[in-house]
């Protein structure tokens, strides 16, 4: 009987653990879910975020020594903040402003401290607390800009710019970056079901995105996504940026490289990057004078950009081919494509052939100089006689 009691106990224990653990992470969930809906102060995000706090620090919250540099950083930030307001304080912008200050402070460390443990299922619940949060108010926005709300094209678009359930568009949508980051990688990489739902996500963040106006936003959202896919699709230490920077370090410590064809024999794969293959096929000197080819060309390139030369619709197409071939080089193996040599070639070409109508309008500036000199010469002025 004492055995069955005990474990009894154990199991009362355990599920008490698991109780708490799931209310934890239900918090989590409501913290990312909540961050999307600041139109009104306090704002729900800062309702819960202090619930979590008192939730996390009852249930067991622990303080990391790792985390003493961030906890001194953010508070030497705010006390200068604090010190230059003090003779503000009887404006009560100013007062909310400080206090938000170390709010956020606050939800820094406390965000730290929660992500430290349980971390990978945190993780989860606050990526989706963040979508579903997100397609809220990027819907929102989109029924505010088109007026399928009544009433709630003032409320929901400022400036006939989507807003959704924040105050600024440019806020929205900079919101909705991560999100809708967070949607891609369900789209390139989970189940059927999985991607189409969050296909659907994605194409209501996107177009709240669009809709909000704010080209930081879709310059931002552009440039990581295509930053992040490109790190998905990458294997890790072994992978193409692994392998990037494994020969890299190895190419230090080799001046005459390893020779052609070679580095598949101490990697998975090719280098994919030509400025890497060039140290590694040709040593220090081909690793050197390879990229100072294809740069001085692209320096070069530039400053043609703007000659008046007859051929310069077809220059202008193939230098910016080769400026893209360039870009390609550092994921792709381009030393031997041809058109990229022919291209090449053909600017070099273009280079030199352009010099005389470079030196035209020189030579007519010092003729015109010589004119003026001349004349002055030739009709001294008044001042100058008896």
């Amino acid at each position: 009987m004492a055995y069955a009691a005990a474990a009894g106990n154990s199991l009362a224990s355990a599920a008490a653990a698991s109780g708490v653990l799931a209310l934890q992470r239900a918090m989590v969930w409501l913290a990312g879910a909540s961050v999307a809906i600041v139109f009104v102060e306090p704002s729900p995000y800062e309702l819960v975020t202090v619930a979590a706090t008192v939730i996390f620090i009852a249930t067991g919250l622990r303080v990391r020594l790792v985390f003493m540099p961030l906890v001194a950083l953010l508070f030497a930030i705010n006390v200068g903040y604090s010190i230059s307001a003090a003779s503000l304080m009887d404006k009560p912008e100013v007062v909310n402003w400080i206090a938000t200050s170390w709010y956020m402070a606050i939800t820094v460390i406390f965000f730290a401290m929660v992500m430290s443990e349980d971390t990978a299922a945190r993780l989860d619940m606050l990526r989706r607390g963040l979508i579903a949060g997100a397609v809220v108010a990027a819907a929102a926005g989109i029924a505010g800009y088109f007026n399928l709300v009544p009433g709630g094209h003032d409320l929901l678009t400022l400036y006939d710019r989507a807003r959704g359930t924040f105050k600024d568009p440019n806020v929205l949508a900079a919101f909705l970056v991560l999100p809708a980051l967070f949607a891609l990688q369900s789209v390139v990489s989970d189940s059927f079901a999985k991607s189409f739902r969050s296909t659907v996500a994605l194409g209501i963040m996107g177009l709240a995105i669009l809709l909000a106006f704010s080209r930081a936003a879709w310059g931002g959202l552009a440039i990581t996504a295509a930053f992040m896919l490109a790190l998905i699709y990458d294997e890790g230490r072994f992978g193409r940026f692994g392998r990037h920077i494994l020969g890299a370090e190895m190419a230090l410590d080799l001046p005459f490289g390893i020779g052609p064809l070679q580095f598949h024999k101490y990697f998975p794969e090719d280098t994919h990057n030509s400025y890497l293959n060039a140290f590694m096929s040709g040593g220090w000197i081909a690793g050197v004078c390879y990229p100072a080819l294809v740069f001085v060309t692209v320096i070069m390139g530039f400053r043609h950009v703007f000659v008046p030369v007859p051929w310069q619709r077809a220059y202008l197409a193939i230098f910016a081919a080769f400026l893209g071939t360039v870009g390609e080089g550092f994921i792709i193996d381009t030393d031997h494509w041809r058109h990229f040599w022919m291209m090449l070639g053909a600017m070099w070409g273009m280079f030199a052939a352009a010099q005389r109508y470079k030196t035209k309008p020189d030579q007519m500036l010092m003729a015109s100089a010589q004119a003026s000199s001349e004349t002055q010469r030739a009709c001294p002025s008044p001042q100058s006689s008896p």
